[in-house]
């Protein structure tokens, strides 16, 4: 069976995501349950993710920093590379596209500089993409992104006025 394709456009790059092997994909759905099986019950009682839900956020704020503090650095590189192996973006940049492959440490570098948030939408729809058990059995995802940014403090841009000092 042929690998499928799919076109996605996330915060206005458009990546190509392409389907695992097979192996490939169960390896990586075991290690995807291992590393977000915190997250997993704190998440149990939101039925349809929904954003209106009451959602107690200090608990997946606990479920994360659980989960990070017991992660080897080497090994969630190593995760997050191969999560995004068979996966391509496009940019556009003064006019002119550009390919790159996310298996190349400079291309994922160029990608990905100052878009970190980019980084785990785009690994959530390689789950979507790749009908994870994991992720099916959370509702396809639902809004867990929108859950996600709910959570962020909402920032104002605020104007800073430079004066020039006297000699």
């Amino acid at each position: 069976m042929e690998l499928k394709t799919i076109t996605k456009n996330i915060d206005g790059v458009e990546f190509l995501i392409n389907q695992f092997p097979a192996r490939q994909a169960e390896r990586l759905e075991l290690r995807t349950v291992k590393y977000f099986s915190p997250l997993i019950e704190v998440l149990e009682g939101i039925k349809s993710l929904d954003l209106e839900a009451e959602v107690d956020f200090s608990k997946i704020v606990s479920a994360i920093k659980n989960t990070l503090v017991s992660l080897n650095e080497n090994e969630v590189e190593n995760y997050i590379t191969e999560m995004v192996s068979f996966t391509g973006a496009k940019l556009v940049s003064d006019g002119k596209e550009t390919i790159y492959n996310l298996k190349m440490d400079n291309d994922y570098d160029a990608v990905f500089r100052g878009r970190s948030l980019t980084l785990y939408k785009l690994l959530l729809e390689i789950m979507r993409a790749n009908k994870m058990f994991f992720f099916e059995l959370l509702g396809g995802g639902g809004n867990l992104i929108g859950i996600f940014q709910k959570m962020m403090p909402k920032t104002k841009k605020s104007e800073i006025k430079l004066e020039k000092s006297g000699s």
